[in-house]
């Protein structure tokens, strides 16, 4: 959007006509409507009236939000999105499998029982003390 369009839209977003605005700004109804049509530029004066006047900053006046830009922004988040979801949604079905090859393998594995050997059938190395003396030596 121009900034002539942007000055007509602007006026009459605020409800002001050519003759209202052109009576805040002390210039003639002519030159306003030579604003809209784009045959001339208002002061950078009249400019920051214009932006306090209609309550937005000096920049968003010149330079209006591109409002095609900001869709295809907006449109490129959403499918950014939607591809890193198609992801995830590929990558569930691995994360359950291997989620349940780990149940089953703790399952089968606790319920296998392990041989238990009494006591005595273990080989321990046993030391007899009575024959070897002491561990300190002879005192």
């Amino acid at each position: 959007m121009e900034l002539n369009e942007r000055l007509a839209q602007l006026r009459k977003e605020h409800g002001l006509s050519q003759n209202d605005l052109a009576d805040q700004l002390k210039v003639s109804r002519q030159a306003v409507s030579r604003w809209e049509q784009g045959l001339a530029m208002p002061s950078s004066d009249n400019l920051i009236y214009l932006s306090k006047l209609y309550g937005i900053t000096l920049d968003e006046l010149i330079y209006p939000r591109d409002e095609s830009k900001e869709q295809k922004t907006t449109q490129g988040k959403k499918e950014e999105h939607t591809e890193n979801q198609k992801k995830k949604n590929r990558l569930l079905p691995l994360f359950i499998a291997v989620l349940l090859g780990l149940i089953i393998g703790i399952a089968v594995s606790s319920s296998e029982k392990a041989e238990i050997f009494p006591i005595e059938e273990l080989e321990i190395d046993k030391i007899d003390i009575s024959t070897t003396g002491s561990i300190f030596g002879a005192w």
